[in-house]
């Protein structure tokens, strides 16, 4: 999900004030929707907590949220470990406090599971939790939210990983890392990949990721994750086999290849605007030149590359996508990007069940143009199979693996007028509303709320 220019009649759409995971190294730094270098967020399914929006509105920051505010010193309603009255006390010493429903900042959907960051720092994910991907400190899937130990001072939020074999229903090798003001990273969930250590298989509270800068973005892809610094360097980490870090350092193919357990940079990438790492087995970049370059087993690598192995060939501009896109995105096998004018989504790779939107499902190496799409453009999330976009209306179209069968052009997600961000996942999709609710849906089925997230009290 991306952020993409300014929101309907200039109003600001996020309570609380709503930062994104600003992938920019100009006057938006990590706040506001977007920088300075034509108002492209880093992707990947993230966006968080943050103070002044740069499309107006007040500063936001945890404003007036009551968070810990005297939730009962008697006992009561208060409590301890991340309850709801813990977070919204009304200051009644006799432990009678109101329970404020929490307010998102952003949501970033995974593999049957989810996270969202909250108005006061906090990360909060639901779903399927066999390998601790809910960092909530047990392996107890959960159908509702339930808060990440630890975490105060989210920024954004990314939710990672994949199947293992077998699509649904086999191994998830899933994962979360959020960005913290500090400019920490800290995952959670399978590590395995992404550490590179057996022994965080099953990681249930979050591991700060060492020799990382102060970074302002986080996006999980596969068995890997990039992460974007405040001076435009992207730093990535966890599965090499097919060189989605991007390292000259690998020089082999295939499954005996050496991963990387430490962050390093991107050969060739820097002053990078934003970064998505959600392909299968690559990562893609905007510069600030406004090119887009990919790396490691991307659509229409063995073309652009002349047929180099993915981990021998350094990152690749990639022809066709408009100069300067407002948001990129990629997917398990496609990636898309907003055109600098909103007017338009180009996406290119794999057509699996109409994944690109132009009305086929002809595989193209470099990008068509989403058919039947309307306009202004002002989010857009790249799924496993299926793409999704969000007006400037507030309504949400998406096409590909949204119907079973595919849907080969755009398709009005029924009952959500009020979206400002949308996130793909492997199994579901979610989006973020102006009230900082959430509602999340599979398929063609019609969305409903996660609960807690209702946006009630929001201001």
């Amino acid at each position: 999900m991306l952020e993409a220019g300014p929101p309907p009649d200039g109003e600001n759409p996020y309570p609380g004030g709503r930062a994104g995971t600003v992938g920019t190294t100009g006057s938006g730094g990590t706040s506001g929707r977007a920088g300075s270098s034509g108002g492209v967020t880093a992707v990947g399914g993230t966006s968080g907590r943050g103070g002044a929006p740069a499309q107006g509105g007040g500063t936001g920051v945890n404003g007036g949220t009551g968070a810990n505010g005297g939730a009962g010193t008697n006992g009561g309603a208060g409590g301890a470990a991340g309850g709801a009255a813990a977070e919204a006390g009304s200051g009644n010493a006799a432990g009678s406090a109101a329970v404020r429903p929490k307010i998102a900042t952003g949501v970033s959907a995974g593999v049957d599971m989810g996270c969202a960051t909250v108005d006061d720092g906090s990360v909060w994910c639901w779903g399927a939790n066999d390998t601790g991907q809910l960092g909530d400190g047990t392996t107890t899937n959960s159908d509702v939210p339930v808060r990440v130990v630890g975490i105060d001072s989210a920024l954004a939020v990314t939710a990672g990983g994949t199947w293992n074999a077998g699509g649904k229903g086999a191994a998830r090798l899933a994962f979360a890392c959020a960005v913290l003001t500090d400019g920490k990273v800290q995952c959670w969930g399978n590590l395995r990949d992404l550490l590179q250590d057996e022994a965080l298989q099953s990681s249930p509270v979050p591991v700060t990721v060492g020799m990382l800068g102060r970074m302002v973005a986080v996006t999980g892809g596969n068995g890997h994750a990039c992460a974007l610094t405040g001076d435009g360097f992207v730093e990535c980490w966890g599965d090499n086999r097919w060189g989605e870090l991007g390292l000259s350092s690998t020089s082999c193919f295939g499954p005996t290849c050496s991963p990387e357990p430490l962050p390093g940079a991107v050969v060739a990438v820097n002053g990078a605007t934003a970064v998505s790492a959600k392909g299968a087995a690559f990562s893609c970049a905007v510069l600030l030149d406004g090119s887009v370059q990919c790396w490691g087993d991307f659509p229409g690598r063995s073309v652009l590359t002349g047929g180099k192995v993915p981990n021998t060939a350094p990152p690749v501009t990639i022809p066709g996508v408009s100069t300067t896109p407002r948001g990129l995105e990629v997917g398990y096998t496609h990636a898309c990007a907003i055109a600098p004018d909103q007017t338009a989504v180009q996406c290119w790779g794999s057509n699996y069940n109409g994944a690109l939107g132009d009305g086929t499902e002809d595989d193209v190496t470099g990008p068509v143009t989403v058919r039947g799409l309307g306009a202004p453009v002002v989010n857009m999330s790249v799924g496993g199979f299926n793409t999704c976009a969000v007006l400037g209306d507030g309504t949400v179209h998406c096409w590909g693996d949204y119907h079973w069968a595919g849907s080969l052009s755009p398709v009005t997600v029924p009952g959500i007028d009020d979206a400002v961000d949308v996130s793909g996942g492997y199994s579901q999709t979610c989006a973020l509303r102006k009230n900082g609710s959430l509602s999340c849906w599979e398929h063609e089925n019609t969305p409903v709320p996660v609960p807690g997230f209702d946006g009630a009290g929001a201001k």
